[in-house]
């Protein structure tokens, strides 16, 4: 869904309605809330009677509602989009947008469990049980993610889908959503044998784990390989952090005679790159979260264009994506709003890689700069998987 940023006249009057429609809906929430709060009152064996959440559903059919009481008196609201990432940015508008209310407060994601709620708010969600025997292994990955493998009796092989999704919501539960969508990369699953128990116990030797509890051990450790990623970022803008004169090239590429046969035809061949950790993030990662590699605020995206005449030499092909990426670079550092870092191509397209600390600002910049190289079909991609709607017409 096209949100965060919108240019086209259509597109701005759609997001005015919506954003309408949003008002409307904290507006009847603050009048209605009692609805919510009436649910930690209710007698266990009376019927549970929901809230009207009509105008939540209006604004976005994906939308989800959560409401807790984390201490007598006080309330927490979390609105999400689950696994629909690209509302995200929807999403963070609608809780911008929540009234200042005594005792209430709200969040676009739902919270990792306390330990010794995991496996209760897990059977309540979804009337199963976690395997007793369920084990985890956490595995940090070159791009800035964290791995999870699961292993219990009760799975079947390796990788199996349903175990796998069943997993994926028992991330959720004990990790949180937001480690869910931006931290952790591929949950893997396979069966264990009872003969390995001992082994496969996390943390067996261990004297402080072993007086914790299995869901707190588990959360120390993602904890700690997540805190491990975020001190290991550069605190620098990618403007400040690559050189714009000694240049250091890493060239990357695909090549289709390697492919399987089921694969589709690959729409970039080459990657001729400053920085090639987040290049090959953006082809690894399950997820790709700008966040896993910058402590400050920008987003990686690329610049698309069609490519000149087939019949152009790749020499001339090249000097062309050389020249332009010069003046891309030189112009988004000089104006303050990022930097280009890579630049590639494939059988129809030439790419160009940045890092944008300001998009509205750096848009204008893009759409004279793609005039007056004549580019054609030029459009503007964000790695991210929540921006991936977000696609900016540069012609």
């Amino acid at each position: 869904m096209r949100w965060r940023f919108v240019y086209k006249e259509s597109d701005i009057r759609r997001k005015e309605s919506i954003q309408s429609l949003i008002d409307g809906w904290w507006n009847s929430f603050r009048s209605s809330k009692s609805s919510f709060t009436r649910i930690f009152e209710q007698k266990p064996d009376s019927p549970i009677t929901p809230p009207d959440v009509s105008r939540l559903k209006a604004i976005n059919k994906h939308l989800m509602w959560e409401c807790s009481s984390p201490s007598e008196g006080n309330f927490h609201l979390v609105i999400t989009c689950e696994d629909h990432i690209e509302l995200r940015s929807l999403v963070s508008e609608i809780i911008q947008r929540a009234p200042r209310l005594e005792n209430w407060t709200f969040d676009q994601y739902r919270q990792a469990e306390l330990p010794s709620l995991v496996e209760a708010s897990y059977e309540a969600k979804f009337k199963e049980t976690i395997p007793k025997d369920l084990t985890v292994t956490f595995e940090r990955t070159p791009g800035n993610q964290i791995n999870l493998r699961f292993q219990s009796a009760k799975f079947n092989g390796e990788n199996n889908a349903e175990d796998i999704a069943e997993c994926m919501v028992v991330s959720s539960t004990a990790f949180g959503e937001e480690a869910l969508e931006k931290w952790i990369g591929y949950v893997l699953t396979s069966e264990s044998f009872q003969g390995w128990k001992k082994v496969l116990t996390l943390f067996s030797g261990s004297s402080t784990s072993s007086r914790l509890g299995k869901y707190e051990r588990w959360q120390n450790e993602f904890k700690k390989i997540r805190s491990e990623i975020c001190a290991s970022r550069p605190s620098q803008f990618v403007s400040e952090l690559l050189d714009p004169v000694d240049i250091k090239w890493t060239v990357l590429s695909i090549k289709p005679e390697k492919m399987r046969p089921e694969d589709p035809p690959p729409e970039r061949l080459t990657w001729i790159t400053q920085h090639p950790d987040v290049i090959l993030g953006t082809l690894n990662n399950l997820q790709f979260c700008s966040e896993n590699f910058s402590a400050v605020s920008e987003l990686f995206c690329f610049l698309k264009s069609d490519r000149t005449d087939g019949q152009t030499s790749l020499d001339v092909e090249q000097d062309s994506r050389e020249v332009f990426f010069d003046a891309l670079n030189k112009e988004l550092r000089d104006q303050i709003v990022g930097c280009a870092f890579a630049t590639g191509i494939g059988p129809e397209n030439r790419f160009w890689d940045m890092c944008l600390t300001d998009v509205e600002k750096a848009v204008p910049i893009l759409k004279k700069l793609v005039t007056l190289h004549g580019l054609k079909g030029a459009q503007l991609y964000f790695y991210d998987e929540s921006l991936r709607d977000e696609t900016i017409d540069l012609s």
